[in-house]
């Protein structure tokens, strides 16, 4: 069995109309790698489907053989781990949400033979890869804005805000909606909920807990 080795990727910053794409069919295997390698060094937050257990390792793989240190740190969103654990459809593949949801769908192509055709620096199959992978990187960003406030380990994009705003989409059209559950030293924090509708809806809790939100805090016993 021969090792995994990337033949082709594209990626986009969220919001973005332009998709970057590269391949062993444009350039040398380490210009492909060193372009990628960049953008996630821009990167604050990478989100892919399968990418925690695929994609990023394979890319590490490739990194490292080349004597790349490790990129700059980066926060990892991998929806497939979203939707296995917030749903359960009868599939998991990202065809199958896209589709469900009404959001897109996944390019065909032709098979495992693609990946072949590729290997063997046949030029129309790399067009073709090109066309599959921009769809792909596309597509999953119809999933990412359709199930954004369902990501459980989202980062906080509220961080640069001095307001309180949605930590998912950052709007400030919010409204508070009653209390945590009390931690064991009696504290409760208020809950807010995003009014950013249909695109977010997303729950979150202020950082600090308020004056009188503990009317129910007790003493331990000593």
């Amino acid at each position: 069995m021969g090792n995994s080795e990337v033949l082709s990727w594209a990626a986009k910053w969220h919001g973005s109309d332009e998709v970057e794409y590269t391949s062993r069919g444009l350039t040398s295997k380490r210009g492909m790698l060193t372009e990628v390698y960049k953008l996630l060094e821009e990167a604050d937050v990478v989100i892919t489907y399968n990418g925690d257990r695929f994609d990023l390792p394979i890319l590490n793989q490739e990194f490292m053989m080349l004597g790349l240190p490790p990129p700059a740190p980066y926060a990892s969103v991998d929806l497939l781990r979203t939707m296995r654990r917030r749903f359960r459809g009868t599939s998991n593949k990202l065809d199958y949400w896209l589709k469900r949801l009404d959001v897109g769908a996944k390019k065909e192509h032709r098979g495992p033979q693609l990946w072949l055709d590729c290997m063997n620096g046949d030029k129309d199959a790399f067009l073709e890869m090109e066309e599959y992978n921009i769809g792909d990187v596309v597509e999953l960003e119809h999933l990412y804005d359709r199930v954004l406030p369902w990501i459980p380990n989202h980062p906080n994009r509220a961080v640069n805000h001095d307001g309180i705003v949605c930590p998912y989409c950052e709007s400030a059209a919010i409204h508070a909606r009653g209390w945590t559950q009390p931690t064991k030293a009696g504290l409760r924090y208020r809950r807010y909920q995003c009014r950013n509708l249909p695109a977010c809806g997303g729950w979150f809790q202020a950082d600090k807990a308020e004056p009188g939100a503990n009317p129910n805090k007790v003493k331990p016993i000593k």
